[in-house]
């Protein structure tokens, strides 16, 4: 038995050192608060991205639904709907229009008998939301669909957007802009175009004014007049053909075709006796 020989001693494992591991747990907390950062940043945008689509889509919305009605406008005498009508609006703080005219953009269902075409009218009126300030102004689209009954209807109101500081229209009658608009006095009864500002009070702490909405909209409709009133525009066609002196002219045309008529007649009759003669 060997007594004297050494035994080997056992290798110990590897670790990390405190310095190691305090280094690592620095690096994870730097890349932890980067993230976090980044993250909530992210976060926060998205907030006030959404807040401020919260806020502009009622007002671009409002402007699409004026745009979609005044497209579909719809004028008939003799359908109860022969109005188009705009003036400005008086009593309120802002400078605003009331228009009123006819569409055919209804929808219908069983509990609307009622054909499409519908009353609209748009206008400013005060809010009627108890947490904003009592001048505060709605834009306001009111709709009248049973033109049968004999009683007054009141309108179906629907407030589209809410602090508007101005509501203003201008009409092109195809020579000028005018700021009003009649189809009692008018003529044409309808205008060829029309020009939509809307403006809105500040939305946010820092009192800056939103953009304001400008939109030029053409009115495609033709106008269907009474049987009263198609007389009278073919009397006033009749009489500017008359004054142009094409009538005239176009009566001689007629003549010389008649002329021509009865000579290629007599021509005609002239070779049919010489037939007979030779039969």
């Amino acid at each position: 038995m060997n007594l004297g020989r050494i035994q080997p001693s056992k290798t110990h494992a590897s670790a990390f050192t405190l310095i190691e591991v305090l280094f690592a747990t620095m690096a994870f907390a730097i890349v932890l608060a980067a993230i976090n950062t980044v993250f909530y940043g992210a976060l926060r945008l998205r907030e006030r991205a959404d807040a401020k689509h919260r806020l502009i889509a009622p007002q671009f919305q409002a402007l699409e639904r004026i745009k979609q009605d005044l497209r579909s406008t719809f004028y008939s005498e003799d359908f109860r709907a022969d109005r188009f009508w705009c003036e400005p609006s008086t009593g309120l703080s802002a400078a605003a229009d009331q228009l009123q005219f006819f569409c055919n953009t209804g929808a219908t269902s069983e509990t609307t008998p009622w054909p499409d075409v519908q009353q609209i009218e748009y206008y400013l009126a005060p809010t009627l939301d108890p947490r904003k300030s009592p001048d505060t102004l709605d834009l306001v689209r009111a709709v009248t669909r049973n033109f049968l009954i004999t009683t007054v209807d009141l309108p179906v109101e629907q407030r589209l957007a809410s602090g508007v500081t101005g509501f203003q229209l201008s009409f092109y009658d195809g020579e000028i802009w005018q700021d009003t608009w009649d189809s009692e006095i008018q003529d044409p009864v309808l205008p060829k175009a029309v020009q939509i500002y809307l403006e809105f009070a500040p939305t946010n702490r820092s009192q800056q004014l939103p953009p304001s909405l400008t939109q030029m909209v053409a009115i495609l409709a033709e106008p269907r007049l009474s049987e009263a009133g198609e007389d009278e525009e073919a009397e006033a066609e009749e009489g500017r053909e008359e004054e142009s002196g094409e009538p005239a002219g176009n009566n001689g045309t007629n003549g010389g075709n008649q002329g021509n008529a009865g000579n290629t007649g007599g021509n005609a009759g002239g070779s049919a006796g010489a037939g007979g003669g030779r039969n």
